[in-house]
């Protein structure tokens, strides 16, 4: 089970890395992005970032996998030690992150969206989570990723 829950971290933890290396790519490649697609398309990418919360997703992602990490530091190590092991990772992560704000991966993001839905499908999906069932989804994203790690760390 513990095997499990490190392969749940590192999964989240990897998902970051296609943003990470575009970045490191091109250091200019986040305004370059959003331009690289239909400028229409673009817009509506953006509006459905904005719809769906996505720069609050992205910390939550990060804080989850945080919280993932040092939850697999053994409970027999001594609790001074483990205080000391769960800065480190934390700085460590905080280290690799600061430069992956939402102001800096966002037009990576616009990009990704706008490849990836029409025009139309984005207006319909920005309408979609503007609705208050939408809203409430987003409300409850939370809960609901919980709940599936919590499946999946019991191996249901």
């Amino acid at each position: 089970m513990k095997n499990l829950s490190l392969a749940v971290a590192v999964t989240t933890f990897v998902s970051f890395t296609p943003l990470l290396h575009a970045q490191d790519a091109s250091p200019s490649a986040s305004p370059a992005a959003a331009a690289a697609v239909d400028p229409k398309r673009a817009a509506e990418a953006e509006d459905l970032l904005k719809a769906i919360r996505a720069d609050q997703v992205v910390e939550l992602q990060k804080a989850a996998v945080k919280k993932q990490i040092i939850s697999q530091i053994p409970k027999t190590v001594p609790p001074d030690i483990a205080k000391q092991m769960e800065e480190k990772i934390g700085a460590g992560l905080d280290g690799i992150w600061k430069d992956y704000s939402w102001s800096t991966v966002k037009a990576d993001f616009i990009k990704v969206y706008a490849n990836e839905f029409t025009e139309s499908e984005l207006k319909q999906l920005t309408a979609f989570y503007t609705s208050p069932i939408g809203k409430k989804f987003i409300d409850k994203r939370t809960e609901l990723d919980s709940g599936g790690f919590q499946i999946i760390q019991i191996g249901r």
